[in-house]
């Protein structure tokens, strides 16, 4: 138990875990959260609550919800490690992200970071963040994308650490549907932040200053990145927001 935790309280440093890849994708979340007068924050499917801490020192007063219980202990050695955080800025909530224990227009902004696609039912999640985000609050989102359940990756996950919890779920997040129920539900805005990894993609510089110049799209380096961050941004992985 105290090793699990270690490890839990090391996220998004743990051993095997692809930190620039996490902290990367942090980054452009916490770019995306947007200006609001309701500096609360709902941390949905916070896991082991790096993602909750990273915020609460970034200004925000977090509330992380997750369905394991055992995401209470983590938060709680969160506070005795890292004397920063304050307890009434970083609270915990055991809670299924299908009904959310909180009141109407509660929170300015909500995170969900590689949670969505482990829950079972999109349309009732989405309802109810709705309902807690205050008048123009913002839900931002990073998933895997439209090939997730099926790649070599999570059957590998799903087999070696989930194959005998009939409770797991492993699914995509298809961009064509999340627009459609989105729009259904009443939110105002859908929309994608492109992206690609910092080590996904390097050029020469010479090449690259004659792309900035003179090729622009229709040259090599043009077609090759394009075709690349249409991929990402679809198959792999997807950072997109919901406006109330």
């Amino acid at each position: 138990m105290a090793e699990e935790l270690s490890a839990a309280l090391n996220e998004p440093f743990g051993v095997g875990r692809d930190a620039a890849r996490l902290l990367y994708d942090f980054a452009v979340m916490l770019s995306a959260l947007g200006d609001h007068e309701n500096n609360r924050v709902l941390d949905f499917g916070c896991g082991t609550g790096w993602v909750s801490e990273f915020l609460c020192r970034a200004g925000f007063e977090v509330t992380g919800i997750d369905i394991d219980a055992n995401a209470e202990h983590v938060f709680a050695g969160r506070l005795r490690v890292e004397k920063r955080l304050v307890s009434e800025r970083f609270q915990f909530r055991h809670a299924d992200g299908h009904r959310l224990p909180f009141d109407d227009g509660a929170f300015g902004r909500i995170v969900c970071f590689d949670a969505l696609h482990h829950m079972a039912d999109f349309r009732t999640v989405f309802l109810e963040m709705r309902r807690v985000l205050a008048k123009n609050g913002r839900a931002v989102f990073v998933e895997p994308g439209a090939k997730h359940s099926s790649s070599k990756e999570t059957r590998q996950f799903v087999k070696t650490y989930k194959k005998d919890d009939p409770t797991w779920l492993e699914k995509d997040v298809i961009l064509e549907e999340i627009f459609a129920l989105a729009t259904e539900l009443g939110f105002k805005e859908v929309k994608l932040i492109p992206h690609l990894f910092p080590h996904m993609k390097e050029y020469p510089i010479d090449r690259w200053i004659r792309f900035v110049k003179r090729e622009r799209a229709a040259g090599p380096i043009g077609r090759d990145y394009l075709n690349t961050l249409a991929r990402l941004n679809y198959d792999g992985r997807v950072i997109f927001y919901l406006q109330k």
